[in-house]
């Protein structure tokens, strides 16, 4: 016979949590009957083939529920995930992080119950996240001697002296087959008649996912995630005010900027402004722009152009600017002045650069 480390895989069942935060469990951890092995996890005597071939190896009761057995599960450490080696008071230490509390016991339904505790928090943390299945971890010997249960279902051998070493914690999803990957620790079952194991779990909605947890645990993670989803809309409440203000802001600082008026823009508005100040001194007696803007300006000069009522309240600052822009000067009658401005000067007649006055008296000087 040769001896083997075993890793048998199960789901979490009653899961209670201690007044000091402590996790109490209660579950299933084996069962008797035939398990599938993969020959090339069942050492060197294992008959020869391949060895990713499956052998069934018998269970019998009398092997499982030997006290030897029950009596060793009592007191074992409970670790995350299978240690690399046997646990032994060398090393405990360094993977336990917890343990069985007392001996298996026989249910019903032919498994092995046992109740253990997690203290250490990286045990108690990984039961609330990730690892929410069971694996023993044992030794036994196998006895190659191919056979039939009672049952009538043949076997390619029988495990014997099973002793149990520690218990792991494993990850969701990881059981039976896919368990011996992951805990690289001992032969694990590929075969297992999942209708036999009645779990205690519940379907939780994890984002998009929808996920199996212990029952027991269930309404502790649906709070949390409860609560993770208020904090996450509260966040995303602050980040849309902020976005917002930030808009505002951005918005105003646009409209400051359209506000702000170059060096040539100024000198545009002064001539403009000249320009229409000019325009309406011509009109306004005393006119004075002092505090005024423009459509003031514009306003008053129609008024003294053309009486109140043209520049009543009424009349809008358009009708006002279009009425300014062909308002002109009344023109000055001043025909008697272009009349003699186009007649010839009679005072100027010049003899050799003299004037006729200076002419005459030197005629008369000269007796002429």
């Amino acid at each position: 016979m040769t001896q083997v480390q075993f890793t048998d895989t199960v789901a979490l069942r009653e899961v209670q949590t201690h007044k000091d935060g402590y996790k109490i469990v209660r579950g299933r951890i084996a069962r008797t009957g035939l398990q599938g092995y993969l020959r090339r996890e069942l050492g060197d005597a294992a008959p020869m083939g391949d060895p990713n071939d499956v052998l069934q190896i018998y269970r019998p009761d009398d092997e499982v529920f030997a006290d030897e057995a029950l009596n060793g599960w009592a007191h074992v450490p409970v670790t995350v995930d299978h240690p690399p080696e046997l646990v032994t008071p060398d090393n405990v230490s360094k993977y336990a992080v917890g343990e069985t509390t007392a001996r298996a016991r026989v249910n019903e339904d032919g498994w092995l119950d046992l109740e253990w505790i997690v203290k250490a928090a990286r045990g108690i943390s990984a039961m609330d996240s990730t690892h929410l299945e069971t694996s023993g971890g044992y030794q036994a010997l196998i006895d190659f001697t191919p056979g039939v249960t009672p049952d009538g279902r043949k076997y390619d051998g029988v495990q014997r002296g099973i002793n149990p070493n520690h218990l792991a914690l494993v990850p969701n999803g990881r059981a039976f087959s896919d368990a011996a990957p992951v805990a690289k620790w001992g032969a694990t079952p590929v075969i297992l008649d999942k209708k036999e194991v009645q779990m205690d779990i519940k379907t939780v909605v994890v984002g998009d996912k929808a996920v199996q947890v212990a029952a027991s645990d269930a309404h502790t993670i649906e709070q949390v995630m409860k609560d993770h989803k208020a904090e996450l809309a509260a966040k995303d409440a602050e980040i849309a005010a902020a976005q917002e203000t930030i808009g505002e802001l951005k918005a105003e600082c646009a409209d400051t900027a359209k506000k702000v008026m170059s060096d040539a823009d100024i000198a545009a508005a002064v001539v403009a402004r000249k320009a229409v100040t000019d325009k309406a001194a011509e009109f306004v007696e005393g006119f004075n722009d002092e505090g005024q803007t423009l459509a003031d300006i514009k306003r008053a000069a129609v008024k003294a152009k053309f009486g109140d009522e043209a520049a009543a309240t009424e009349v809008s600052d358009a009708e006002i600017n279009g009425i300014f822009r062909v308002m002109e000067p009344a023109k000055v009658n001043d025909a008697a002045r272009e009349t003699l401005a186009k007649k010839p000067a009679a005072a100027a007649v010049k003899d050799n650069g003299q004037s006729a006055y200076e002419a005459r008296l030197n005629n008369a000087w000269k007796g002429k």
